[in-house]
């Protein structure tokens, strides 16, 4: 049976999770989902799920983090794949996915993926994420630099989506969106850093029960490799130690920025790739007119 919906319910999410734990297993490692976007209602019907017994064997959802291009998370059972679930949902979101007109596509998959069959089916690899979580046993070290760091208001919204369009090239609708949402979640706490009065970096924390997470750091381009993110992520830390796990969502495309997380005290849990396909290449694949 297939579902499609804005919104997940509350047993679909915790369907899903314990999907993503059996993919956990076979795979090493795990791609994004985003559950505070799975819970919330949005305008448009961009999740797909297919039962089977009342048993969740596929998930498929759309994020418009791009103004050009969405993001897709796929997740199939190990133990029911190549039995066309995958290619099923892709066809259940391909008008969505084509009524939006973006440019490409961008795919999340395990690092330990087989990249050899996503580039013979057209994707082409585009970056890596990876989730880290700190050790709590290394002391942070004074911050470097002089920035005055402090809780985002609504009045910051317009210097928070110019750091974010300037570091992901991102949708500035749903950006604006996104933080309004989140500035009014008593969950997190948006920050945002000021060298000499100017925005030049931000970051989100996430609180729950279980963790706290730190994702969504930027620093503007022009004030980059001056030690902020650094500073930034220290000051975050600190705020957050008193967490049972504190986790990092980071886009790393270099050893270098990596180092600085583990020099921080992280270490790298979880590891996920990105491909990308043209509309051309996936309208071919799912096989649409």
């Amino acid at each position: 049976m297939f579902i499609s919906n804005q919104q997940l319910t509350k047993a679909q999410l915790i369907d899903t999770e314990g999907l993503r734990a059996a993919c956990v297993v076979k795979d090493g490692n795990t791609i994004p989902i985003y559950p505070h976007i799975l819970a919330q209602k949005r305008a448009d019907t961009s999740n797909y799920l297919y039962y089977k017994n009342q048993r969740l064997l596929g998930f498929l959802s759309l994020y418009y983090f791009y103004h050009d291009a969405c993001e897709l998370a796929l997740m199939v059972a190990p133990d029911v794949r190549h039995q066309g679930i995958a290619h099923a949902l892709l066809k259940a979101a391909w008008p969505l996915i084509a009524l939006k007109q973006f440019a490409r596509v961008y795919i999340s998959v395990s690092q330990s993926a087989n990249h050899a069959w996503l580039a013979q089916k057209g994707f082409v690899y585009h970056k890596s994420e990876y989730e880290m979580q700190w050790q709590g046993t290394r002391s942070l070290d004074k911050p470097a630099c002089d920035l005055v760091i402090r809780p985002a208001l609504r009045d910051d919204q317009d210097d928070l989506v110019a750091i974010d369009n300037a570091c992901f090239n991102s949708n500035p609708v749903e950006t604006r969106q996104r933080l309004q949402t989140i500035l009014h979640d008593p969950e997190y706490t948006v920050l945002i850093a000021f060298k000499e009065g100017v925005p030049v970096a931000k970051a989100h924390i996430h609180l729950s029960k279980s963790h706290a997470r730190l994702l969504d750091i930027a620093v503007a381009p022009q004030y980059q490799r001056r030690g902020y993110g650094g500073t930034l992520i220290a000051f975050c830390v600190s705020r957050m130690r008193a967490a049972d796990s504190v986790v990092l969502d980071v886009e790393a495309t270099n050893i270098r920025a990596l180092d600085l997380y583990r020099k921080l005290g992280f270490e790298i849990r979880n590891a996920t790739d990105y491909w990308t396909i043209s509309m051309k290449q996936l309208r071919h694949l799912v096989g649409a007119c």
